[in-house]
């Protein structure tokens, strides 16, 4: 297989995982379980970079992850949501260095208070978490948004994208993420967000058979 290049596939060796730890929501406890679940088997094998909305927390976790073996690491990194997919920084090889970018982020265009998670990777890399270079973006973009085979394919949610950047056209986002991303190849999904690389040559997507469900027609056409 050809060496990776643009933003690595889900499956490629990792130098540590970023979590932002939950606060204020709903069944906490139950959350915070199921990472606890997530993070054990992780920190033996890599660092665990934990964001914490306070000192507070950072005091609590040390407590009660004190006694998981591995790596765990705390910073005080205030955020609106735990989904550091969206806001977090973006790795990518470019001529085979590796580098990080911190993009905007808008909530997805929602009505809901994003400032905090759009400041994280900037605090994060104050306090030098990240092993490489870290290069500040422009445009509005949640990783979730994005797809990569690790080789030069990127997978976007188009509207997403567009929404995000009414400024830009389709083509000058395109082009902007050639240069940036080193993408060689775009693939814009119009209907669903919901498709991942299995492999370079394999793509998984959710399906529904049930006409009712909001999300039918959309799921049908990633189908067809």
């Amino acid at each position: 297989m050809s060496a990776s290049r643009g933003i690595p596939a889900q499956w490629e060796q990792q130098s540590g995982l970023l979590i932002s730890w939950p606060h204020d929501i709903d069944e906490l406890e139950a959350i915070e379980s199921s990472l606890r679940q997530v993070i054990t088997p992780v920190a033996s094998q890599q660092p665990v970079i934990i964001a914490c909305h306070d000192a507070e927390l950072i005091g609590h976790l040390a407590i009660e992850l004190g006694d998981i073996l591995g790596d765990l690491r705390f910073f005080h990194a205030p955020n609106d949501n735990m989904w550091v997919r969206d806001y977090g920084p973006i790795s990518c090889y470019l001529d085979g260095k590796l580098s990080f970018y911190d993009f905007q982020f808008n909530t997805g265009g929602t009505q809901q208070n994003g400032d905090q998670n759009n400041r994280l990777t900037a605090q994060l890399d104050q306090q030098c978490i990240f092993q490489a270079n870290l290069t500040y973006q422009n445009l509005v973009l949640g990783a979730g948004s994005l797809e990569s085979d690790g080789l030069g394919t990127l997978i976007c949610h188009g509207q997403t994208l567009e929404q995000g950047n009414p400024d830009y056209s389709r083509s000058e986002i395109e082009n902007y993420l050639c240069k940036h991303l080193d993408a060689q190849r775009i693939i814009w999904l119009e209907n669903s967000p919901v498709v991942r690389f299995v492999n370079a040559d394999t793509l998984a997507y959710s399906a529904c058979d049930q006409p009712q469900d909001e999300q039918y027609l959309s799921l049908q056409a990633l189908h067809g």
